[in-house]
């Protein structure tokens, strides 16, 4: 958990990362592109002749013309794709970090999703009746997993939904989570 105060440099303890994914992709097609393309003009620069595997494509490439309708599916397919990385690019992806304690206090505390999700988790091992259990954060749901050797799963389930609410009570989260709570019979 980390705290900082509002207007400062570092604004947001909770502030989106950018999108690698998509550039990284990109990046890896211009790679592959432009690979090939010096290893077509090292082969034609060095013998004469485009290389072997390559020269029956590259003469129907060359016999092709733009109003050709295979060109114009391959360059709406480029420019969809192109669009695609482009929004995905711009968009911001979500916080790993949730903003809690959220108060009239100046500044911002923040806590990982994950770390959020594990003291969850330490609070529901401790319910009456709970053999095991786990705790997953995906963006504002709280995935809980109950194990439970009793018969009644209910009454475990109420004291779980209990200290569940009460354990994100505790931290007051900016944004609203939604508990799920699931709990499982064993044997």
């Amino acid at each position: 958990m980390s705290s900082t105060p509002k207007g400062s440099e570092l604004d947001s303890l909770t502030k989106k990362p950018s999108r690698v994914v998509p550039v990284t992709i990109f990046a890896l097609l211009l790679v592959a592109a432009g690979g090939f393309g010096i290893w077509l003009l090292g082969t034609y620069a060095a013998t004469g002749n485009w290389p072997q595997p390559a020269s029956n494509a590259i003469n129907t490439v060359a016999g092709t013309q733009l109003s050709d309708p295979a060109v114009i599916a391959i360059a709406a397919a480029v420019a969809v794709l192109g669009l695609i990385f482009l929004i995905a690019g711009i968009t911001p992806g979500d916080s790993p970090n949730r903003e809690v304690l959220d108060d009239e206090i100046p500044g911002q505390t923040a806590i990982s999703r994950r770390d959020l999700a594990g003291w969850v988790q330490s609070k529901v091992e401790r319910v009456d009746g709970a053999q095991s259990a786990s705790a997953t954060m995906n963006k504002n749901t709280l995935d809980v997993h109950v194990h439970t050797p009793i018969d009644n799963t209910d009454a475990v389930r109420r004291r779980t939904e209990k200290t569940v609410t009460q354990a994100l009570e505790d931290f007051r989260p900016a944004d609203s989570i939604k508990p799920l709570i699931r709990v499982i019979r064993t044997d």
